[in-house]
């Protein structure tokens, strides 16, 4: 952290996160940097945390804002580029996505954006002590999607709203998770079938000044991703 004047936080989304954010923060802070930018998650109901993931991410928020350095919070939905790159990714490529997520109907939003809003938040002097809800500009669901991307990429992707256990042993032996995270990722998809990711803010057209980047946008740009 020597010679930091200004740091983004990005960490994983299971367990470790707590520890690791309270590591980042105190040696932040003992460097003297003099502002925060911490990923987190967006949170499904007005009324609070309801999953693990959101508790644990709510934890660090408040390490980060208890620290007494100037802080900005990013809370994004989940990310277009799960589909090419990150969390669906692998099934995207075999052409079958198998996952218990019903129509999966979210303000789906592109990382670009993200990464956008967060460079804003490090460099200009506005955003101290704002906590930024980051969505796409509409809310589709996977049959969408799907057929956005069979569409891209010149052959059949599919979806199929499966039971928890193939999604289950997916996530704990194919991409590799602490098995005392797998119920935490379950969790999230549970906000996703049950359409607790459906609203849309501003945030990210209040941030750059431009609309977020359509689904649409993304798959165009992204289709030789889905070709190998």
């Amino acid at each position: 952290m020597q010679g930091v004047t200004r740091l983004f936080l990005l960490t994983p989304g299971g367990s470790e996160q707590v520890e690791q954010v309270w590591v980042a923060v105190e040696s932040a802070r003992a460097a003297g940097v003099e502002r925060i930018v911490r990923l987190g998650s967006l949170q499904a109901q007005d009324s609070g945390p309801t999953t693990q993931v959101e508790r644990w991410c709510q934890m660090t928020e408040q390490m980060v804002a208890r620290s007494g350095i100037a802080w900005t919070f990013l809370r994004p939905t989940w990310f277009d580029q799960d589909f090419t790159e990150l969390y669906f990714a692998q099934q995207v490529r075999s052409g079958l996505l198998l996952a218990p997520l019903g129509e999966g109907r979210a303000a789906w939003v592109d990382c670009r954006d993200v990464a956008a809003v967060a460079a804003a938040a490090l460099t200009e002097p506005t955003h101290e002590g704002q906590a930024y809800t980051l969505t796409g500009p509409e809310v589709i669901g996977l049959p969408e999607i799907m057929a956005t991307l069979s569409r891209v990429a010149g052959r059949r992707i599919r979806y199929y709203d499966a039971p928890e256990l193939p999604q289950r042993l997916f996530v704990r032996y194919i991409l590799s998770f602490p098995a005392r995270d797998v119920d935490a990722m379950l969790e999230l998809t549970a906000n996703l079938r049950n359409g607790y990711l459906k609203h849309l803010t501003n945030d990210v057209e209040r941030v750059l000044g431009r609309r977020p980047l359509s689904f649409e946008q993304f798959a165009q740009e992204h289709a030789a991703l889905l070709r190998k």
